[in-house]
């Protein structure tokens, strides 16, 4: 087995750690000890995963990061298991950041950038497992988690349904298929991506939203939520206010209800047998913006309501931990195959949860549109390059976790240190785009 390092500062071979020397200009963190993953059982290793995944879901509504009571089934879930708690995820929409889940590659390795819709086809995870001997299924709300696309192209058989389908379809969806899956007495992987609370907003409970009806605008629509983004940047200070206080209502009632699906989810798997001997991995693609940085809804920034995300890792016999080092999308592929037992295939760019230096870089990429960026994360120090005109930056998220107090990266030692770190997919970006970042 060998476990691929790239972009982490760790040569890593099974049972051999050797950690790369730091760019100049780079001051090395507390040494921290790389002795083994994080995720893995002292006996057997699990025959079965149930993957969970949520697609648009904001950090700061979970409780164990702040939110205010909308999500008890998701926080004690998060309390028993390894739960990554300085997570981020490697884009601000779902293809690219679930191809960087599934694939353990990111779009720039895969010379999808810059890029639309298409990934090119390449061994996911269900491809690997299928592999291995299990059975797979999914069931998605989401088509870019689909099996048009290398994120779920390969599984034994896929359910596609609507943005406008709740949890309560797809995760009833999700009940016969692991019957199905069980009943073959293999090993199986259930993937369940749900779009709660994706825009449109139209939570199963009526939200009082007095100045989005006054106004005629109606976020429980694509219309309606197109309409919304146009409008609102011409509407007075206080109209913006309370329609910027009424989306977030419509929202957190979706993530609400989203929690209280999840949890019966839960609970008939439990009834059934169907966590025991499995593996649960729970992770959300991207968060949703409600202008904080002057955007709405997601893929038009790097800050953290997008680019912050929900991984953790839950079984019945895995000791929970709070995990506070840097973690990316990348690292969940690696991270479950390890705990499975089954070798990690050598051109995954992730790192097992453990194994990573404190030292490595978190990245993320903004790779469509008109508006290309790189965000360069390295513990508490986090450098946006953009290829546009919006002017780089440097934050300190330490004293400035809502990143509002950029810095000219210019001349900034810890810019160079993240610059340096990150050389390779910045050239890269750089000669696809044919310039250098502003």
């Amino acid at each position: 087995m060998r476990w691929a390092c790239a972009l982490s500062l760790v040569a890593c071979t099974r049972g051999e750690i050797a950690i790369s020397p730091l760019p100049p200009g780079c001051p090395a963190g507390t040494p921290s000890v790389l002795a083994r993953p994080v995720v893995t059982f002292a006996d057997a290793s699990p025959r079965r995963v149930l993957m969970l995944s949520v697609d648009t879901l904001r950090t700061d509504r979970v409780g164990r990061y702040g939110g205010s009571g909308l999500t008890p089934f998701l926080d004690g879930l998060l309390e028993q298991s390894v739960a990554l708690d300085a997570h981020v995820s490697c884009s601000n929409w779902t293809l690219p950041s679930a191809t960087c889940v599934l694939t353990g590659r990111t779009v720039i390795e895969l010379g999808a950038f810059p890029f639309d819709k298409e990934v090119p086809d390449v061994d996911a995870l269900a491809t690997i497992l299928g592999a291995a001997g299990y059975r797979t299924g999914l069931v998605s709300g989401n088509a870019y988690v689909g099996p048009e696309h290398a994120t779920g192209d390969d599984y034994d058989e896929a359910a596609l349904f609507a943005f406008e389908d709740r949890a309560d379809v797809l995760l009833g969806e999700a009940v016969g298929m692991v019957e199905r899956l069980d009943a073959t007495g293999l090993p199986w992987l259930a993937h369940v991506h749900l779009v709660d609370p994706h825009a449109p907003y139209d939570p199963p409970v009526e939200v009082f939203t007095p100045t989005l009806d006054r106004l005629a605008l109606d976020a429980r629509s694509w219309s309606g939520v197109l309409a919304v983004d146009e409008v609102v940047p011409t509407l007075p200070p206080a109209d913006r206010a309370g329609v910027e206080r009424e989306l977030r209502a419509l929202y957190d009632e979706e993530v609400r209800s989203l929690d209280s699906e999840l949890a019966a989810f839960f609970a008939t798997a439990d009834a059934r047998g169907w966590l025991d001997d499995t593996l649960v991995v729970v992770w959300s693609d991207h968060g949703e913006q409600f202008w904080e940085h002057g955007a709405f809804r997601h893929g038009n920034q790097l800050f953290d309501e997008e680019s912050a995300a929900v991984a953790a890792f839950w079984a019945k016999d895995l000791e929970p931990v709070a995990w506070v080092g840097r973690t990316g999308h990348l690292d969940l592929l690696p991270t479950v195959l390890v705990a499975l037992g089954l070798p990690v295939p050598p051109e995954l760019s992730g790192v097992p949860v453990g194994l990573a230096s404190p030292d490595r870089p978190v990245i993320a990429y903004r790779s469509s549109g008109t508006r290309p960026a790189i965000a360069v994360t390295r513990r508490d120090d986090r450098l946006i390059l953009y290829w546009s005109d919006t002017p780089s930056a440097v934050y300190d998220l330490a004293t400035d976790p809502l990143e509002r107090a950029p810095a000219d990266p210019r001349g900034s030692p810890v810019a160079a240190c993240l610059a340096a770190l990150a050389a390779e997919p910045i050239d890269t970006m750089s000669e696809k785009l044919g310039r250098r970042p502003d």
